[in-house]
Order: structure tokens, then C-alpha cells, then sequence
């Protein structure tokens, strides 16, 4: 059976197979367990069916194959897996920032 995964970075799906996983035409697909984690429901992003075994890469798709997996996080991270982001800095951090850049124009005037 074959299962695709949307990849937010690039627009397009990642198209798997799974081998272990065969289903006969009009075969009724079992319900997702969806784990509610807010008082409004559950996030679009983390709807989607996962491969019971093994999968195996087929390629990308601009459009949907088989079954939805839920979303893709590859490629969105900015700056690789260390998790800084300049909305990490504290409000310090801005502030001398600020000075910095302040003290280096007054100079760059004269």
C-alpha cells in the first residue's frame, strides 16, 4: 500500500510503500487514534495514518498517493537541529543588541 507525506520546505509529498501492508479494493481502512492535546481538538498537522511496517521510499509526488502520513518536519528547521532561533534571546539580549548597534551608527556619523 502506499502512503504520502506533505513536506511543508519544498510543497510537494514524499511517496512510501509499505510492503507489509495489503488491502483489498473497498477494504475499509481501521479508524486513527487521535490523541486530543488541547481543549479545541487536534492539530491538523498530526492527522494522518502511520505505515504498520516497513517503508520503503518511492520518490515525491505534487500530489497525494494511497494513505496521508501525518506532516513532514524535515527541512523546516532554520538554522539545523540546535534549536537557536533569535526569538530565543532574552529581552537583555536585545537590549544590548540595541546599544551595539546604536553606539557602532553614532560612530559610522562622524
Amino acid at each position: 500500500m502506499k502512503y504520502s507525506a506533505f513536506r511543508a520546505d519544498v510543497g510537494d509529498y514524499d511517496v512510501f510503500e509499505c510492503a507489509a501492508e495489503r488491502r483489498g479494493l473497498a477494504d475499509d481502512m481501521p479508524l486513527v487514534k487521535l490523541n486530543r492535546r488541547s481543549p479545541i481538538g487536534v492539530a491538523s498537522t498530526s492527522i494522518g495514518r502511520m505505515a504498520p511496517g516497513r517503508t520503503t521510499l518511492l520518490g515525491r509526488s505534487q500530489v497525494p498517493q494511497g494513505s496521508i502520513m501525518p506532516l513532514s518536519r524535515d527541512g523546516l528547521v532554520a538554522l539545523g537541529d540546535s534549536g537557536w532561533a533569535l526569538s530565543s534571546l532574552p529581552w537583555w539580549g536585545w537590549a544590548l543588541g540595541g546599544i551595539a548597534a546604536g553606539w557602532y551608527l553614532k560612530g559610522a556619523s562622524k
